[in-house]
């Protein structure tokens, strides 16, 4: 296809799902909805608030007013904020509500007082958990450092704010991360994600995932060392994490390859069948990546790049969602993301290819354009369920980002600033 044919295609799409620019409309449909995942009405990863960040860049991208849609957006979030007041977490919690409505403030002019109220209610719920935490109180350490529920994405966000109170909370999450390397970042078996891997992982793991495991803690040590590269004792523990992740690393012909999890009890790795934004190589090349530049450590650098043949060649995965986590928007953004860094033919050629899988599932009968498609992990019924997802990490909204961005890069513009929501800048 080429790449004007395919741009108009992209293009046509939010024209057709006109919901989008309506949110009564969008509660309309999820209050119908027979099969969806995840719903959770302020939630950045699956709710309404990922709209704002839509509305943001379809501006950009089309040169449109949607202030109208924002200031009604923003006004229903004030509206609810309060029922997520306990909720730290970036996708479902209020650093995620947060990330949105700063990423839409024009550098800071707009919605400052709420913005405000937030990020105080954000230090106190913080400082209160790392209290707990260190007084042996808080149920799940584990949950202090994964990134979509736990302090790594809090982290992210108070990043964006700037503030020297801010980097004080973000200094108060690290001191958990350097705890966990020191315990080799090990999941104990009863703080274990899934109940399925309680099950089977009897002496708990070492989760090499960027949603849930050390890759997200990692990049924000990382980010944290690009803000004051002069700290020696972060860059002391990146480089300590660097030949941890190294240690368990594989080599097949066609490059480095990690186990998704890491088996405690029977010392061995297991190892994914799709690679995408929440597990996978992708994540472990961005975090040796962004290791690697700001620590300027070339043995780091080669490593990362020793792992790109593995997600060109990927030869293992079983993949049929168009969604960004686990799915074809997740796998084309890296090419995209990787095309703006070497500016290498091979990587557009790429994110053209899960570009196109993702056109050709899309039907504008279906309730939100794109289904989010799981394979049925308990192995009864159907082989895959079929989720009308709206939001950011496994809807429509996460879909639309990426088929807006890869229009924006091949008009020679820039990677999007909201790929900070995933560690990837």
């Amino acid at each position: 296809m080429r790449q004007s044919k395919r741009v108009e295609k992209i293009k046509d799409i939010p024209t057709e799902q006109t919901y989008l620019f309506d949110y009564q409309e969008i509660l309309k449909k999820v209050s119908q909805a027979k099969q969806t995942d995840f719903w959770n009405l302020l939630s950045l990863s699956s709710g309404i608030t990922s709209l704002l960040i839509f509305y943001q860049e379809y501006e950009n991208l089309e040169g449109v007013n949607l202030k109208q849609q924002k200031q009604s957006l923003i006004g229903l979030i004030s509206h609810y904020i309060n029922q997520i007041a306990e909720k730290s977490s970036l996708f479902d919690g209020l650093a995620g509500v947060g990330f949105a409505i700063n990423y839409i403030s024009n550098n800071g002019k707009y919605y400052q007082k709420l913005l405000e109220q937030i990020d105080n209610r954000l230090r106190q719920n913080i400082e209160r958990d790392l209290v707990n935490y260190k007084n042996e109180e808080y149920a799940n350490p584990n949950e202090l450092m994964m990134y979509v529920s736990g302090n790594a994405g809090v982290a992210r966000y108070l990043m964006e704010r700037e503030s020297s109170e801010d980097w004080r909370i973000v200094e108060m999450i690290l001191e958990v991360f350097y705890k966990a390397l020191e315990q080799g970042w090990r999941v104990q078996p009863k703080y274990q994600f899934l109940e399925s891997e309680k099950q089977y992982y009897l002496k708990g793991n070492i989760n090499f995932g960027l949603a849930h495991g050390l890759l997200g803690p990692t990049t924000i040590m990382s980010l944290y060392q690009q803000r004051y590269p002069q700290n020696t004792r972060n860059a002391e523990k990146l480089q300590e994490t660097y030949h941890f992740i190294k240690r368990y690393a594989q080599l097949r012909d066609e490059g480095l390859r990690w186990a998704i999890r890491y088996d405690l009890f029977r010392k061995e790795g297991s190892f994914i069948l799709r690679n995408g934004w929440c597990y996978g190589e992708n994540g472990i090349y961005n975090t040796l990546f962004l290791m690697g530049k700001v620590l300027s450590n070339q043995e780091i650098c080669e490593t990362a790049q020793k792992v790109i043949p593995s997600i060109i060649k990927d030869d293992y995965e079983k993949m049929g969602s168009p969604t960004f986590c686990h799915g074809f928007a997740g796998k084309a953004n890296f090419f995209l993301l990787q095309y703006q860094r070497t500016k290498e033919s091979i990587f557009l050629v790429k994110a053209e290819e899960e570009i196109d899988k993702i056109l050709i599932v899309y039907n504008s009968e279906n309730m939100f354009g794109f289904k989010d498609i799981e394979d049925n992990i308990d192995n009864t019924g159907e082989r895959l369920t079929y989720w009308d997802n709206f939001g950011l990490l496994s809807g429509t909204v996460g879909v639309l980002l990426v088929l807006m961005e890869y229009c924006n890069i091949v008009n020679a513009g820039k990677i999007a600033e909201w790929n900070k929501i995933f560690l990837l800048t």
